[in-house]
């Protein structure tokens, strides 16, 4: 099962231009890519506005992710929860 509940959205950090990776439950890496490059200009001070969307608290596919930095709205692409072995090899950086 993949799907995870909105609220148990811990902590997020900035990939690229196009990537947000974000930590679930303490226990899941998460990486929400974008269409647009709505987090180009975004830095680390920034609040990122990661909702919901469709009112079941659940957020299962891209669809139900709505993300949002300075007011722009992100076009979610993709919502991929990564193995345990690709979170650890993320760079330090980008770890949320």
């Amino acid at each position: 099962n993949t799907c995870f509940r909105s609220h148990d959205i811990r902590n997020h950090t900035g990939g690229d231009s196009h990537a947000l990776y974000f930590d679930v439950g303490g226990r899941w890496v998460y990486r929400a890519t974008m269409s647009n490059n709505c987090l180009a200009a975004a830095v680390s001070s920034d609040p990122i506005v990661l909702r919901q969307v469709g009112g079941s608290g659940y957020v299962c596919k891209k669809i139900d992710l709505d993300v949002s930095v300075r007011g722009t709205r992100c076009i979610v692409d993709g919502l991929t929860r990564l193995t345990p072995e690709e979170a650890a090899a993320l760079p330090k950086k980008v770890r949320p």
